[in-house]
C-alpha cells in the first residue's frame, strides 16, 4: 500500500518499503530483475512521487486533496516458472511479452480523523501470455487487457465508493479539467489515464488445449458504474450498475484427431 512515506511491497518473505523523500522523486530507466531464480523481468520501469498534494475530483462531484505514487511500465518480458527463461527448452511456468502497464495511487494527504481513503487505477496490457512446458495442456492469452478504477478506505466509518473521476480533474491547478493523469512508462513512453467512473474490464483472445477440447476466440468482461436509470416492469425506475460479458470469433472443437 502507498504509505505517508513511501510505498510498501508485500513479498513472500516478508514486506519491502521503498521511501521517498519530501520533495519529488522521479526514477526511470530499463530494469533487469531476477527474484529467487523464479522470477525474470526485463524491461523499462518509471516511478514518481509528486512533491505536493494535488487536487482529484471524484465521481460524486466532491474534490479531495491527495498525494500520488505512480509506476509504469513498458515494453517489458517476463518468465515466472522453473529452468527459465522461457527460451530455455526444459522451462515449466508463465511466459509473458510486451508488457506495458500504468498504476496510478492515491491517498488522502493530510487526513482528518476517521479518513483513511485510497484510490487504484491501473491499465495494462500484454502481447502475449503463454504456458511453458506442461505436457498435454495448452494456454495462450494474446491482446491482454486490464482496466481497473477503484476507491477503497473509509471515512468516518463508512466505506469509500467514490472513485476519481480523472477526465474532469485539474490535477494541475490551472482551473481547466486536464482530461485525465499521465503516467511516465519509462522509455520515452507515457500513457493517459482518463476513467470517468468505477470500472473493472478484463479482454484479450485465449486459445485453450486440453487433450481432446480446443477453444479460441476473443473474449470480454466489464463491470462498470455508469449513471444509468433503467425502467422496471412496474414502471418504477432505479440506478443499475451493469456487468458485460462478451465473446467474438470464437471456435471450438471437442474430439480427437481435430
Amino acid at each position: 500500500p502507498l504509505t505517508s512515506e513511501g510505498l510498501e511491497i508485500t513479498t513472500g518473505l516478508g514486506s519491502i518499503e521503498i521511501l521517498f523523500p519530501d520533495d519529488a522523486l522521479s526514477v526511470s530507466g530499463n530494469l533487469d530483475l531476477t527474484i529467487l531464480d523464479f522470477v525474470d523481468l526485463n524491461g523499462n520501469f518509471a516511478f514518481e512521487k509528486n512533491s505536493e498534494p494535488v487536487t482529484a475530483t471524484l465521481a460524486d462531484s466532491s474534490t479531495v486533496n491527495v498525494e500520488v505514487l505512480t509506476i509504469g511500465a513498458s515494453g517489458v518480458t517476463g518468465f515466472a516458472g522453473v529452468n527459465g527463461p522461457a527460451s530455455n527448452s526444459n522451462a515449466m511456468g508463465i511466459s509473458l511479452s510486451d508488457i506495458n502497464f500504468a498504476l496510478v495511487l492515491m491517498s488522502v494527504s493530510s487526513p482528518a480523523p476517521g479518513d483513511n481513503r485510497s484510490w487504484t487505477a491501473l491499465r495494462a496490457e500484454v502481447g502475449s501470455i503463454s504456458l511453458k512446458g506442461i505436457s498435454g495442456f495448452g494456454l495462450t492469452v494474446e491482446s491482454f487487457i486490464l482496466e481497473l478504477n477503484t476507491a477503497g478506505g473509509e471515512i468516518n466509518g463508512a466505506a469509500n465508493s467514490a472513485v476519481v473521476n480523472f477526465a474532469v480533474s485539474d490535477f494541475d491547478g490551472n482551473t481547466v479539467a486536464d482530461g485525465g493523469y499521465t503516467v511516465d512508462l519509462g522509455g520515452g513512453n507515457t500513457v493517459l489515464i482518463d476513467f470517468e467512473t468505477e470500472l473493472l474490464r478484463v479482454g484479450g483472445t485465449l486459445e485453450v488445449l486440453d487433450g481432446f477440447i480446443y477453444i479460441r476466440g476473443e473474449f470480454g468482461f466489464e463491470k462498470s458504474s455508469i449513471p444509468v436509470t433503467a425502467t422496471l416492469a412496474n414502471s418504477t425506475s432505479a440506478p443499475v450498475d451493469i456487468l458485460a460479458i462478451s465473446a467474438k470469433d470464437v471456435t471450438a472443437f471437442v474430439g480427437v484427431n481435430g
